[in-house]
């Protein structure tokens, strides 16, 4: 679980190996969020006011309250948004998402997915509209012989 005073960005990531001999490999975890801010703001960044921490709320700088679940080519920097680098997406908050998600199951199917080489899990928290709580639980890679 996560949660910050006060704007920023913040990164978990972790590379992950799928079992190259398996029939299917699969990844699942639990997530939560609970955004604080009136609504979500996802420009394609992960900027917070230009790396000055501004008072929340803020109208100064540019809105950016967002999270991201992506799978990531395992060389890709961390702080990528571009489509070479981003091997799937399995969340992106966007204006009209629900401001609360349970903790409840997220995952992908690998094998559907065509990964089959170490990747990039990246969870990306970005808010300077007001607080956004993340949690991660749970974290399984799953593979059928």
């Amino acid at each position: 679980m996560q949660y910050q005073d006060g704007p920023g960005l913040n990164i978990l990531h972790r590379v992950l190996r799928p079992r190259p001999d398996a029939e299917v490999n699969k990844l699942g975890f639990f997530l939560y969020y609970r955004n604080f801010a009136e609504r979500f703001y996802a420009p394609n960044h992960f900027e917070y006011g230009g790396g000055i921490v501004l008072p929340r709320g803020d109208e100064g700088g540019d809105p950016n309250q967002q999270l991201r679940v992506d799978l990531l080519k395992r060389s890709a920097p961390v702080r990528t948004l571009k489509r070479r680098h981003i091997l799937a997406t399995l969340l992106h908050t966007k204006h009209g998402d629900p401001q609360r998600r349970r903790y409840s199951k997220l995952g992908a199917n690998l094998t559907k997915l065509g990964i089959e080489k170490p990747f990039r899990l990246r969870i990306a928290e970005v808010d300077n509209r007001g607080g956004l709580l993340v949690g991660v639980d749970g974290l399984k890679l799953k593979f059928k012989p």
